[in-house]
């Protein structure tokens, strides 16, 4: 077998990454920007709204985003919440494998893509709120996710993902972009949000600094 540039190609000259190792290892093909562009981490977050917004049942309307500091942000939209069922009996609950694996083609639940927010995190939790449970799952790039939790009874609905970017990977000048509507930009044009859904901003950042000044 030969490479694109007429190489022989040998097993040993083949390096075959973990799901997430990929994306860290080539940011610019998942999200338009390399490792050390200021732009990653708005990127990421960008990547996270759209997951929320892109709902194959159409039932979100409303996607809430909160930064709690340069690289800690949440989203929560008010769908059905994603799914906790396996999609086969020896599989890990769905939300699960959404936080830590890539999917082939075809037809899959809500969340197929956020393991690409996961690979540049130390940590993410997502808050599951549907058929009358709250669940939690717990995911990083660097181990398998721990076992699925099943919090109290609700009546609410919806998913929220609360993400930790990994700042000794994105560098020590990395921050989310304090400008609300950069933060909801996308100069790609990857990353839409139906027009449909409203997306609200509140930079608890802004919040902080306004008290500390008054």
């Amino acid at each position: 077998m030969t490479s694109h540039d007429g190489r022989q190609l040998t097993a040993s000259g083949i390096t075959v990454w973990p799901n997430l190792m990929a994306v860290r290892s080539r940011p610019l093909m998942y999200f338009g920007v390399d490792r050390h562009d200021p732009a990653l981490p708005g990127q990421v977050l960008r990547w996270a709204v759209h997951q929320a917004a892109a709902d194959p049942q159409s039932l979100v309307s409303q996607v809430d985003v909160v930064i709690e500091s340069d690289l800690v942000f949440s989203v929560r939209d008010n769908g059905v919440g994603l799914s906790v069922d396996r999609i086969r009996p020896q599989r890990a609950p769905w939300v699960a494998e959404a936080l830590t694996a890539f999917f082939g083609p075809g037809p899959c639940p809500a969340g197929t893509g956020l393991a690409m927010v996961t690979a540049l995190c130390t940590a993410v939790v997502a808050d599951v709120w549907r058929d009358g449970r709250h669940y939690r799952q717990w995911a990083d790039w660097r181990y398998p996710p721990p076992q699925l939790q099943v919090l109290d009874e609700t009546e609410e609905h919806g998913t929220e993902i609360l993400a930790h970017l990994d700042g000794a990977y994105l560098g020590p000048h990395a921050r989310l972009p304090l400008d609300p509507a950069e933060l909801l930009s996308d100069p790609s044009g990857d990353f839409t949000v139906p027009s449909d859904v409203d997306v609200t901003v509140i930079d608890r950042r802004r919040v902080r600094a306004a008290d500390t000044d008054a």
